[in-house]
Formats: C-alpha cells, structure tokens, sequence
C-alpha cells in the first residue's frame, strides 16, 4: 500500500488512453510465441542430440 503510494506521487505526471495498451498487448502475445517456439526448439534439439 505504501509503496503503492510512493509510485504514484514519484511517478511523471502522464496521461493512460487505451491504444497505449495495444502495443503491450502485441508485446504479450510476441513473447508467448516466442515462449512455445523456445520450448519446442529444445525439444527438438535434446532428441535429436539424443539419437546420435
């Protein structure tokens, strides 16, 4: 609660409209894509390393 407090009277003065949430919506999806993708990269590499 206090830090809560502290950030908002530190914190600049700038306003929040909702298309600034779009780019972090992007942001999101761009990492648990990328996520997925790593850990089927790993798979992939572990049995193939497995094989031979």
């Amino acid at each position: 609660m206090l830090s809560a407090l502290v950030g908002v009277l530190i914190a600049p003065k700038e306003y929040i409209h909702p298309n600034m949430m779009v780019n972090m919506q992007l942001y999101g999806f761009t990492a648990g894509v990328l996520a997925d993708f790593r850990i089927y990269l790993v798979q992939f590499l572990v049995d193939w390393f497995w094989e031979y």
